[in-house]
């Protein structure tokens, strides 16, 4: 009995080395599966926080995109207001172009009314000096008309006495 009982005791304590070793295994497989754990935690980890940077960069180039969008909308504005801007302009100088026209028509009538108002001047002109001579030449026949109407007095006088 005493064999046997050393017998199961050896085969207890096999046992128990060997439940040992795998409790040690266990324990180093328990350690291996917390590190790989814990390493892909820390890549999850940093997985998230480039995930987080990628989401906080996303969201500024979407920003910066609606103010360059909103910027281009402004500038199309002012494209269309400077197209605008750039008709009326040309109405104007068409209708300056067409004023001018007018004034310079107006302006060839002036030269042509002076023209005749000129030589209608220089008509008026020359019958007044006409008629300045003829004046002096009235007024000379009279001078000689009042010498006769004198002489003729005189003559008269004479045969009254």
């Amino acid at each position: 009995m005493a064999n046997m009982n050393l017998n199961a005791f050896a085969d207890d304590l096999n046992h128990f080395v060997e439940i040992r070793k795998l409790a040690d295994e266990t324990g180093k497989a328990t350690q291996m599966i917390t590190d790989i754990t814990s390493d892909i935690q820390q890549e999850i980890e940093s997985v998230s926080q480039q995930m987080d940077q990628i989401q906080n960069n996303t969201g500024r180039c979407i920003n910066a995109m609606e103010k360059t969008e909103g910027i281009f909308r402004e500038i199309n504005v002012n494209i269309t207001g400077v197209g605008s801007d750039i008709h009326n302009l040309e109405r104007s100088v068409d209708e300056l172009n067409r004023n001018k026209e007018n004034i310079v028509d107006k302006f060839s009538d002036i030269s042509s009314g002076t023209e005749e108002l000129s030589v209608a001047s220089q008509e008026i002109y020359g019958k007044i000096e006409s008629q300045n001579t003829e004046l002096i030449n009235i007024s000379t026949a009279m001078k000689e008309l009042s010498d006769v109407v004198e002489k003729l007095n005189g003559i008269i006088g004479k045969f009254q006495m």
